[in-house]
């Protein structure tokens, strides 16, 4: 008897989880919550663009809640962040949990886009963006793979950034084509310096996972990127040549560029300087080198 109470109580703890968090509010906001409206109705109460944010991995969602006012301040927007289970220890990486929250971010999308639907005052001047970090994408992805329902959440997003995904390059378009279904704009970023991301590979190989491949956020010249596996319809954005080993580019970065790309997709441009691609055959991948700004 007591080990069914214990047992109800964890499942009922699990389901009331916080899903979504916003700045200066440590308490978090569950997605089936009846206050979700009226939170939602206070956040957005200016005309900054929304941006709803599936963070990585680390100690969240206190890491998340730290740099969310910077994140804010730096491209004047809202962030609505969703959290899930990111944290094991140093040397692990929460795979299973990531894949997992995937039916949690199904719900969340899905109360968002109705909530959309039933105040669209509140975006007749504001656009929305979904902008997911590094292990993030492996919850999208399982939103994807596993949770999609396409009605009530079409079109919802006027762009989708891959922020340095931490996902298998292979065969990635496979899902990612799916998400235009939500959003008519998808930039996935690239950066194959990008130390975080080597170093899963480094835990990949301690796990016995030899044959995954690389990350799909630092993958240029890996053909399983640039072969017949790259989408025909997302934008790579290769930034290799300006960002080093950083991982977090979009927060800080030693290029002036990036934020400058950055502030561009938040204010709904839809593309950049043509000039800048890399050459070859596939025009959907972008360069950017340290003279662009001249």
């Amino acid at each position: 008897m007591k080990y069914y109470l214990l047992v109800s109580l964890f499942i009922s703890q699990l389901c009331m989880a916080s899903d979504l968090y916003f700045r200066g509010s440590s308490e978090g906001l569950n997605c089936s919550s009846k206050q979700f409206d009226k939170v939602l109705i206070e956040q957005f109460s200016d005309n900054r663009p929304i941006v709803f944010f599936v963070h990585g991995r680390g100690k969240h969602p206190e890491k998340g809640l730290g740099y969310i006012p910077e994140f804010e301040d730096r491209y004047k927007i809202k962030v609505m962040m969703f959290d899930w289970p990111s944290w094991i220890n140093q040397i692990s990486r929460p795979e299973d949990a990531a894949v997992k929250a995937g039916v949690k971010l199904s719900l969340c999308i899905t109360k968002f886009s109705s909530f959309k639907n039933k105040y669209p005052e509140i975006f007749d001047n504001k656009k929305t963006f979904f902008v997911i970090h590094s292990m993030g994408n492996v919850v999208l992805k399982s939103f994807v793979e596993n949770n999609y329902v396409t009605r009530n959440i079409e079109n919802i997003f006027h762009s989708i950034i891959l922020n340095a995904p931490d996902v298998p390059a292979f065969r990635h378009s496979r899902w990612i084509d799916k998400l235009f279904q939500i959003s008519k704009n998808v930039y996935i970023t690239n950066n194959v310096e990008d130390l975080v991301l080597i170093g899963s590979k480094v835990v990949d190989y301690k796990d016995r996972k030899i044959f995954r491949g690389n990350r799909l956020g630092a993958s240029k010249n890996n053909f399983l990127l640039f072969g017949k596996s790259i989408s025909k319809k997302a934008k790579y954005l290769d930034f290799s040549l300006i960002t080093y080993g950083e991982h977090e580019y979009f927060l800080e970065s030693s290029s002036p560029l990036v934020p400058k790309i950055y502030d561009s997709i938040f204010e709904g441009l839809e593309d950049f300087k043509l000039d800048y691609r890399i050459k070859g055959p596939n025009k959907n991948i972008y360069t950017f080198k340290l003279d662009i700004l001249n």
